[in-house]
């Protein structure tokens, strides 16, 4: 019984729950399961953990889906590998606010491996939302060539230029960390040209924006807090996003 092992010390206990006194021990415990088995007891702790939600909602998420990983070969119904796959996403996007971005790619990967031969018909939102999150967080490490194959699905497939601007913005960025300033220039340029704020090449493109962002400042120089305040937002989603091209390629 659980209190056998309590008095052995091969389990303690804390509160009204109990765990394995040492991962030597938990490891053996493991090794007498049958690898047949496996899989579906995985299933089983990650859906109840998930469901019951007695830990934080933070680190059941974690140890959920790190459960339901392990055991998603078994997994045949589409609408249970997608709403694990919605899982990874959501862990992945948490482990970035940490700053965690190896993790995140990990769970990213997982996501993406759970949807199937033709995820982008299908789920075609969710796909936006893995490839690029993914494609992120291997930037963020430095696996260019896995961000650019991530880019690409996103390339391929996006339905429209919105689409495709977070993935743009993550490979211009990349390019710029890579000291590919010519080849960041030429797509930043194109993709602002897409945007309605044609530019033209000069062979220092770099001095031109960032006399443009002096003119900018002449004008809101003087200023006060409360005039800024007063300003009309801006609302055309495509001024904002050359803006902020124009903000990357200038750093």
């Amino acid at each position: 019984s659980i209190e056998l092992n309590v008095k052995e010390g091969l389990v303690d206990r804390m509160g009204s729950d109990y765990r394995f006194a040492h991962d030597h021990i938990q490891q053996v415990a493991y090794s007498f399961i049958a690898e047949s088995e496996r899989g579906k007891m995985h299933l089983w702790i990650g859906n109840q953990v998930w469901t019951n939600k007695l830990l934080s909602s933070e680190k059941a998420l974690f140890i959920a889906v790190g459960q339901l990983n392990k055991g998603s070969i078994l997994i045949d119904e589409t609408h249970e590998r997608v709403r694990i796959a919605r899982l990874n996403l959501q862990a992945a996007e948490k482990s970035k606010s940490l700053a965690a971005f190896v993790p995140a790619a990990f769970y990213l990967h997982a996501g993406i491996s759970l949807l199937g031969k033709t995820p982008w018909t299908n789920y075609y939102d969710l796909c936006l939302q893995l490839y690029g999150s993914c494609a992120e967080a291997n930037f963020c490490i430095g696996n260019f060539d896995v961000m650019e194959g991530q880019l690409k699905e996103v390339f391929s497939n996006a339905r429209c230029l919105d689409d495709e601007l977070e993935s743009f913005f993550i490979f211009v960025s990349a390019l710029i960390a890579q000291n590919k300033m010519q080849e960041a220039l030429e797509v930043g340029l194109l993709v602002s040209a897409q945007l309605g704020e044609p530019f033209l090449m000069h062979s220092n493109m770099r001095s031109i924006i960032m006399v443009e962002f002096a003119k900018t400042k002449i004008m809101i120089e003087g200023k006060l807090d409360d005039e800024f305040l007063t300003m009309k937002n801006m609302n055309d989603n495509h001024k904002i996003a050359a803006m902020r091209l124009m903000y990357i390629l200038a750093l």
